[in-house]
């Protein structure tokens, strides 16, 4: 486990205790679930930059992005990025989507149960 320590201003501690206390969580509780976040949020754009512009591959992009590889496609997909795939992958993910079942889509879900919600 590693550790990250920085320096704040007394007003800007004064506002971090007061943010903690009203949340009902301690001050290195509130400040790794927000930085986590933050950071995740920020890897995930950068991730869309360096991918647009050429400087890292499709791979690369999806690990830092931190995401599901079928959600960094969406999320290309959303900002009008146009995911580069080889055709090779391309023609591997058609076959894998043209062997899927109803049970594979829904686990845990009757025919029964599908046709409710959807007929």
């Amino acid at each position: 486990m590693n550790q990250i320590n920085f320096r704040v201003s007394q007003a800007e501690h004064e506002m971090i205790e007061m943010v903690a206390k009203i949340s009902g969580k301690s001050i290195p509780t509130l400040f790794k679930q927000i930085s986590l976040s933050a950071l995740a949020e920020h890897a995930k754009k950068m991730a869309l930059e360096l991918y647009k512009s050429h400087k890292i591959g499709l791979k690369q992009a999806w690990i830092l992005s931190q995401m599901t590889f079928p959600e960094f496609l969406s999320f290309l997909v959303e900002q009008d990025v146009e995911p580069e795939i080889p055709e090779k992958l391309d023609e591997e993910m058609v076959e894998l989507a043209e062997t899927l079942t109803l049970t594979d889509l829904f686990p845990n879900k009757t025919l029964m149960d599908l046709r409710k919600h959807f007929l």
